[in-house]
């Protein structure tokens, strides 16, 4: 939490979760760690494509398994 605190002082909107960002942006850019966690984070039932606003781009920009972009896509 402390980076995201850290960007808040630089004019930056903090959100308390994926589901929060996704709702709020016309695009969503992730880069995470690995296949399960952007699973969960776009995919998952709080996740960002169950919030997404109709017509948002979301771009993962993440090492992961090509199995794990194929079911993004």
């Amino acid at each position: 939490r402390e980076a995201v605190d850290e960007l808040a002082l630089h004019q930056a909107r903090p959100a308390a979760s994926a589901a929060e960002v996704a709702a709020a942006s016309d695009i969503v850019v992730t880069m995470l760690p690995n296949s399960a966690v952007v699973s969960e984070v776009v995919m998952g039932p709080d996740g960002v494509l169950a919030h997404a606003k109709a017509g948002a781009l979301v771009m993962d920009m993440s090492t992961v398994s090509p199995e794990t972009t194929d079911a993004l896509a």
